[in-house]
């Protein structure tokens, strides 16, 4: 198209200004067929000549806080790594969603009343496909938090070397407050405007379960997208997942989470050099540990943490905390909880009214298991904390004020990135086995029981072991432990060798991933 100079009129807007240009800023005075703002970063890739980053933070934004942790990995790149990887030419495409769509759809409650919904569906990159999109329903959800969190889906799946891109979706909704017709309405209504957009699909886009979603929903939406579009099983099977067992999901999805968040644990509190570097005694065996958050997730840790031998000594949620120096039982606290909805009555135990009581807050623990919503841990409150070990168990459970604090007290921070990537796992595992149509361990297990008995004929040894069984969950055990290990050494190594902190360690390798394959598919020209 043509090139429009220009003028040199000091009541133009300056390049920088986001202000419209008028038409006398151009030379014929015609207006372009196309408006295009660029920004242009002057002078070699220098600190000196770095883009400027963002200088004021919203403590309580979810978006400022990934983009805060975005801007220290690409600065840490860009001072040290920018003449093998060019990531300072690149840095505002990654940093920005490629697609976002809005919907406005039509719901009727079972009493007639009809309302509009809002739904929401981010693809962040298509460096990989398909992209991974969670879909949460939620009251308080907005376009700002579905852009955050596919930006935190391409960063945990370039970490975690899976062929995702990352994406984010949901539904403006209070799924409590819906009884299970409406939320059946919703969700195929929500699939079909997904579909139509080509928003869907096995190599397009895959959806799973997240905040206020279930293998029901999952369910519901592979159902609507079979029958309306008419698509092979392969392909409905495969562009949703978190579905039950008889729908095409697997077996042990709802352990992965859990399963991958304490197995990242062990590789870092098993380090010698983390722990010296910390000083922190090294394992979970008699470890004192408060949880913030008791869902699916927060009661899932306190199961999986005992059982390696730590103390739960206390444990905070939105309606109060209960607190006990010589441990809570999850056999007898968890049973109460999911009766009550409340630690309110709970006799082996101190109640305490409040979420942010202080003196819940102040109680010393060894590890503060973080699986409570976003920003939870603030500049507010974050002086409260008397722990060495934070868990980031949920999605940026804490600020960026809150990280620089903790990190000058060096306490060692496992951020989400790596902490919770167990459904990523597992939504991959599930994606492989429906776009094969194969049932997982199958070929391997038979293998492996023909050879042994071979083996052990030609040496005349009889065979009394009986014939050995790879299952969905113990599959889904050596994914999680295989893939988690050899992506936590990866992070230690880089985090002691330049000196970093775990989150900007774990962001800058995911980061130059993305940054090399931009640079050499030729996606900028």
């Amino acid at each position: 198209g043509d090139v429009y100079k220009r003028q040199q009129n000091p009541k133009t807007p300056k390049p920088h200004s986001h202000q419209p240009i008028a038409q006398s800023g151009f030379k014929d005075n015609s207006p372009p067929r196309i408006l295009m703002i660029v920004r242009f970063i002057s002078g070699p890739a220098t600190p000196k000549g770095l883009r400027p980053f963002s200088t004021f933070i919203n403590d309580t934004d979810l978006l400022q806080q990934i983009y805060g942790y975005y801007d220290a990995a690409i600065k840490h790149l860009e001072q040290n790594y920018s003449p093998l990887i060019p990531i300072h030419r690149i840095a505002e495409l990654i940093k920005v969603p490629r697609s976002v769509i809005k919907f406005n759809m039509p719901f009727r409650r079972s009493n007639g009343i009809l309302e509009v919904v809002q739904g929401f569906k981010a693809h962040h990159s298509y460096h990989q496909t398909p992209c991974y999109g969670p879909i949460r329903f939620t009251p308080t959800l907005t376009q700002q938090e579905v852009e955050a969190l596919s930006l935190l889906g391409t960063i945990k799946n370039s970490w975690l070397d899976i062929p995702f891109s990352g994406g984010q979706g949901g539904v403006k909704i209070d799924p409590r407050k819906c009884k299970r017709g409406e939320l059946e309405s919703i969700t195929r209504r929500f699939t079909l405007e997904l579909a139509r957009s080509s928003f869907l699909g096995s190599a397009i886009d895959v959806i799973g379960t997240d905040l206020g979603t279930s293998k029901q929903i999952m369910s519901w939406a592979k159902d609507t997208y079979t029958y309306i579009f008419g698509h092979s099983k392969l392909t409905s099977d495969s562009c949703v997942v978190g579905k039950p067992v008889s729908q095409g999901g697997i077996d042990g999805w709802e352990d992965a989470a859990g399963l991958a968040t304490l197995l990242s644990m062990a590789e870092f509190l098993n380090d010698k050099q983390i722990c010296q570097k910390y000083k922190i005694q090294p394992g979970l065996k008699e470890k004192k540990v408060m949880i913030h958050g008791y869902g699916n997730l927060g009661s899932a840790m306190h199961k999986l943490l005992q059982e390696q031998g730590a103390v739960i000594t206390g444990v905070v949620e939105h309606n109060g905390s209960v607190w006990g120096n010589y441990g809570l039982d999850y056999n007898e606290l968890h049973p109460h909880w999911k009766k009550c909805r409340t630690f309110a009555g709970y006799q082996k135990g101190n109640f305490v009214k409040g979420v942010n009581s202080e003196e819940v807050m102040k109680r010393n623990c060894d590890i503060l298991v973080l699986a409570s919503a976003p920003c939870t841990i603030n500049k507010g409150n974050v002086k409260y904390l008397d722990t060495r070990v934070i868990v980031e168990v949920a999605n940026v459970p804490m600020t960026i004020a809150a990280d620089k604090y903790l990190n000058k007290k060096d306490v060692l921070i496992l951020p989400d990135v790596i902490m919770s990537t167990g459904c990523t796992i597992a939504a991959y595992l599930e994606w492989m086995k429906g776009i094969t149509n194969s049932q997982a361990g199958l070929l391997k297990v038979g293998w492996e029981n023909t050879l042994r008995k071979e083996i052990l004929n030609s040496i005349n040894i009889r065979d009394t072991r009986g014939e050995l069984r790879l299952t969905e969950r113990s599959l889904m055990g050596v994914l999680l432990e295989d893939i988690s290990s050899m992506a936590c050494e990866e992070a230690k190594k880089y985090a002691i060798d330049n000196k970093l902190d775990v989150r900007t360690a774990a962001y800058s390798i995911a980061l130059s991933k993305v940054a090399e394959t931009y640079e050499q598919a030729g996606y900028i020209y």
